[in-house]
């Protein structure tokens, strides 16, 4: 389900929609002699195109219960899983009404001694009835528009890389993978999710850069840090947690630390590494993206962790999966 993201069906707003609607209906009405088969014609062409048009949105949206973890819990912090539901509710209904408008419409013109006067009244119970859902529609297009942008999460070792905001993971992530990782455009508002590869022993590998995220309880997360949490949450893999020690990211080495070892009680398969070894070389792992020292000693580490944890995993001895204790809504 979330390879087909891209292939997700238009979401028009309610005046495209009627538009689109209507104009068809005009054409299809032109050139028949025959006033009430015209008008006969303009309603069911305006009927098939609003009814149909409505019920491919429901049909082809994604089932939200089978979504991955981590896409359910991005869309529901950012648009909510229930009102998504609700929206997709209204406008199946509405769609089943303007089948049933359009019925009613043409049943009427079988005796009506103004035929035109009647479709006229049709298209303006069918223009209510797409006007009244245009909130549903604005919400089911955000949704689309959110999940049109999520990439496809790979089944592949992963590294999720976290950490205070400029401690170095950006760029680690680009040292460590491709040159150009694929950039995922969660819309955060000043920060993206990326994703980069990198192959080992001829295995793909695929590592995460999460926005930065502080050392403060989880209900007083902005939505950024909620994302990166969600993030650390669902997604399978080992936790390289990055240190800044020289503290040019604007937080104190304390307060890094501090964060380490609450995540560290929520996630235990984490792993701490010093960054900017160039600068100050504090602790072991370290390394330095401007130079590249310790960077490919790091890469073993984590390939032989996520080794390790595929061979417990394929003799049934392992955990499948890095997630969060259940039941901690925060870190204090």
């Amino acid at each position: 389900m979330d390879g087909s993201f891209r292939r997700l069906p238009p979401v028009l707003r309610s005046h495209e929609l009627l538009d689109k609607a209507f104009s068809r209906a005009s054409r299809a009405g032109r050139g028949k002699k025959d006033v009430r088969k015209a008008q006969e014609s303009m309603i069911l062409t305006a009927g098939n195109i609003l009814a149909d048009n409505l019920r491919n949105i429901v049909v082809r949206f994604p089932n939200f219960d089978e979504l991955h973890p981590f896409h359910r819990e991005l869309v529901d912090l950012s648009i909510g899983v229930d009102r998504i539901k609700k929206s997709l509710g209204r406008v199946y209904g509405a769609s089943k009404q303007i089948r049933k408008i359009s019925r009613e419409g043409i049943a009427s013109l079988r005796d009506a001694r103004d035929p035109v006067s009647i479709r006229k009244m049709v298209f303006g119970r069918m223009a209510s009835m797409v006007e009244e859902i245009e909130d549903a529609l604005e919400i089911l297009l955000s949704a689309r528009e959110l999940l049109r942008k999520m990439i496809v999460i790979e089944d592949l070792p992963s590294i999720i890389v976290a950490g205070y905001p400029n401690v170095g993971k950006s760029s680690l992530v680009s040292r460590m993978s491709s040159a150009k990782p694929e950039i995922a455009s969660y819309p955060f508002t000043t920060k993206e999710i990326s994703i980069g590869h990198f192959w080992k022993d001829g295995m793909k590998y695929q590592i995460f850069d999460l926005p930065g995220i502080l050392d403060r309880d989880e209900s007083e997360m902005n939505e950024i840090e909620r994302r990166a949490l969600a993030a650390l949450k669902h997604l399978e893999g080992v936790i390289l947690f990055i240190v800044d020690p020289t503290e040019s990211c604007g937080f104190s080495l304390e307060e890094q630390m501090r964060l380490y070892e609450k995540l560290k009680q929520r996630f235990p398969r984490i792993v701490l590494a010093y960054s900017k070894r160039d600068i100050m070389r504090f602790g072991e792992p370290s390394f330095s993206s401007l130079t590249g020292e310790g960077i490919e000693e790091l890469r073993n580490t984590l390939v032989s962790m996520l080794k390790e944890e595929a061979s417990k995993k394929k003799s049934g001895n392992g955990s499948s999966v890095q997630k969060g204790q259940s039941g901690m809504s925060s870190f204090s």
